[in-house]
């Protein structure tokens, strides 16, 4: 018998009905190992962490919407996408950490939709601010292997890959579709930021996630230009990124940010 060491794939958990959609639940059971196979996907050892997929309408090929789901999203949520839009597959990803507080369902905190230190432990909010080692994009790439293994194992369309978040949610979509421009179409993010630094009330936990700002800690991502890695302020900047790959095929970014406006009527 010939056996081989193939790639992780997601074990689905539970089917979930919220209203009148269902959504299939998965998780990537990942670790802190590179591989030939596998990126690391985390830095504290094993865990598994969840996402989605739902099914709408019918087609020959289906168009993959990659939802990115903010922080009161529980799993008997509705699916993070107006309903007018059908004859998809939905991916919902989460930004989650089990750290023991913070303003996540119960307990956990998220890492804004990027990554943290190579040695941060995501059970612990007491972490020491790193000097020097490497920020590793773990929610990124985890996002993007989940995004390719619908790709493989569903009736996807892969010319129609999109990304779609509100708020610190569409920070996530836009910085997946500028650190993957090969591999999705477009973007709508509204009213996001354009980058994060660490300030705030959760300041000192992204400072023990990310290292101070003056120290601009370099990351796992390269400088197409210059091959040296991109520092993590620069990664986190999605205008620096913009900047950055300017010479390169970008996707379609729909991007809305103002205020509404309501006339009012003279007397």
């Amino acid at each position: 018998m010939n056996e081989s060491v193939a790639k992780a794939k997601p074990v689905f958990q539970q089917t979930v009905s919220t209203g009148n959609e269902t959504k299939d639940y998965y998780t990537q059971f990942v670790n802190n190992q590179e591989t030939a196979l596998n990126p690391a996907m985390n830095s504290t050892g094993s865990f598994g962490f969840n996402f989605y997929i739902a099914k709408r309408g019918t087609a020959g090929l289906y168009p993959l919407m990659i939802v990115f789901e903010g922080a009161g999203a529980a799993i008997n949520s509705g699916v993070g996408l107006d309903a007018d839009i059908t004859n998809c597959y939905v991916l919902g990803v989460y930004d989650w950490l089990p750290l023991p507080s913070g303003t996540g369902v119960g307990v956990g905190e998220n890492a804004y939709y990027s990554g943290y230190h190579e040695n941060f432990n995501i059970y612990s909010d007491a972490n020491p601010i790193p000097a020097n080692g490497t920020i590793k994009m773990y929610c990124q790439k985890r996002y993007i292997e989940a995004a390719r293994w619908a790709k493989k194992n569903l009736p996807i369309d892969t010319t129609r890959v999109y990304t779609k978040g509100v708020s610190a949610s569409g920070y996530g979509a836009l910085l997946t579709a500028l650190l993957y421009p090969d591999e999705i179409s477009a973007v709508y993010a509204s009213v996001e930021p354009m980058f994060v630094k660490p300030v705030g009330n959760k300041g000192v936990l992204y400072e023990q996630m990310w290292g101070e700002s003056a120290t601009n800690l370099p990351t796992d991502l390269n400088d197409l230009s210059t091959g040296l890695p991109l520092s993590i302020y620069e990664a986190l900047d999605a205008r620096e990124l913009l900047n950055i790959k300017r010479d390169l095929n970008l996707p379609l970014i729909f991007d809305v940010h103002g205020k509404r406006i309501i006339l009012l009527s003279g007397p």
